[in-house]
């Protein structure tokens, strides 16, 4: 099955872009060097474009990407700075997305090609990896891409990325497989070809075993840990002045952190978040303390139905929920319900301070744990993005490890049935 389904992919992504190509890629060196004026030039007005995109109500065409999309391909095929023609491909396959036969999809697959035609021995893709086709649903190119990666880079790093990568996107499809009706609802009312891309993604996953996508996620993690335990990720970093985060721009610099997890480090959390941390799996105890320098726990709310969220001070979408959680706790006020709160900082030297100060000012109305700088609690239960929430039934049980956020009328709903579920 496997096999047969790695077949149709190849076949699948060549009919939407030119074939890959089976020459080797030779070794790009990590030395940053100065980028080429006219790249910089380029850097710089698609800096502009996002500007643009931005006040403008992001439209398509506005996109930097849709804009600047053929001149990207061009650098990367043909410009004779190997940094300037991987940082053009890097830009399209990160910011690439849609359906097959749009614009964005050309660009993405196109960056993807020539990263592997010019580029599979570079170290930098594992700061990049992890942002294929953020911009969107791209899992039917997803894996081929991966796969393709692993079969012709000979650089241990970007080995241990891809496989990493490769090993959160089958798990990623395996709880898509899973939950596939209630995920699809959550995405009715998108627009309608993002709801196409749903509906394709859909399609693919009836092809596909559940018990083969998770059993191989489990042995690309494992592979990891025993071939690749010390190999580390390179990031990205700004290269010069911008408003604009350093993933939104075409030029970086790349930097290996010595505080930043392994590879290994990273699989092992995957694993336990595989193991510990999915619907049906007893919720891991949680210990730490309040605002107050009061320690409790999660076991501490046994008998209660708990909403527990992952959250950070300076975190846009995690107080954009606030509000809900707040309307939660009126509407169940007299009923076994809690809500609970894992607070980080992002912030080096952000003291619980900034907790206290959210509570008084009644932005949050419910016990949370301080977790400090990327903490220890987080960590553990491997947020990979926030704001992350959490169903907890009264018996302790993971229910709903992806409970709508911004639905308060769904979240209500939810919190109801596990309420009726101890009658």
């Amino acid at each position: 099955m496997r096999i047969l389904f790695l077949a149709i992919s190849f076949l699948f992504f060549a009919g939407s872009s030119p074939a890959f190509s089976a020459e080797p890629s030779s070794p790009d060196s990590a030395t940053e060097v100065p980028l080429p004026a006219d790249v910089m030039e380029l850097a710089e007005v698609i800096d502009w474009q996002w500007g643009i995109y931005f006040d403008e109500g992001r439209k398509s065409q506005d996109d930097p990407l849709i804009v600047f999309g053929d001149r990207l391909i061009s650098v990367a095929q043909d410009h004779p700075s190997r940094e300037a023609s991987y940082l053009a491909a890097s830009f399209l396959f990160r910011m690439g997305h849609g359906a097959p036969g749009s614009d964005s999809y050309r660009f993405m697959t196109a960056g993807m090609q020539e990263t592997l035609r010019r580029h599979a021995d570079n170290p930098h893709l594992s700061a990049d990896l992890e942002d294929i086709g953020n911009g969107g649903l791209t899992e039917l190119v997803t894996e081929p891409f991966l796969r393709a990666l692993l079969s012709k880079t000979k650089d241990a790093t970007v080995r241990a990325a891809a496989v990493y990568q490769l090993a959160y996107h089958l798990d990623s499809l395996a709880l898509k497989k899973q939950h596939i009706e209630k995920w699809i609802e959550n995405y009715r009312d998108r627009p309608p070809e993002v709801f196409r891309q749903i509906e394709l993604l859909r399609n693919h996953l009836e092809t596909r075993e559940l018990e083969d996508l998770r059993s191989e996620r489990v042995e690309l993690f494992e592979r990891i840990i025993e071939q690749h335990p010390t190999e580390r990720p390179f990031a990205r970093e700004p290269s010069r002045e911008s408003p604009l985060h350093v993933w939104l721009r075409l030029d970086a610099k790349f930097v290996q952190r010595p505080d930043e997890p392994t590879y290994g480090e990273m699989a092992e959390r995957r694993l336990f978040a595989i193991r510990h941390l999915r619907e049906g799996c007893p919720a891991p105890e949680i210990v730490g303390t309040d605002a107050f320098g009061e320690t409790f726990r999660l076991s501490d709310y046994r008998g209660q139905v708990v909403v527990l969220m992952f959250s950070f001070k300076g975190c846009t979408p995690c107080a954009a929920i606030y509000p809900i959680l707040r309307k939660q706790q009126e509407h169940f006020r007299d009923q076994p319900v809690a809500v609970l709160t894992v607070m980080d900082s992002h912030v080096e030297g952000e003291t619980v301070e900034s907790l206290r100060k959210s509570m008084e000012e009644g932005t949050i109305t419910w016990r949370s744990w301080w977790d400090g700088y990327y903490g220890p609690i987080s960590t553990r239960w491997d947020v990979q993005g926030w704001p992350d929430l959490y169903l907890i039934d009264a018996e302790g049980v993971i229910r709903n490890p992806w409970a709508p956020r911004n639905d308060e009328q769904k979240l209500r709903e939810e919190i109801q049935a596990l309420l009726d579920e101890m009658d």
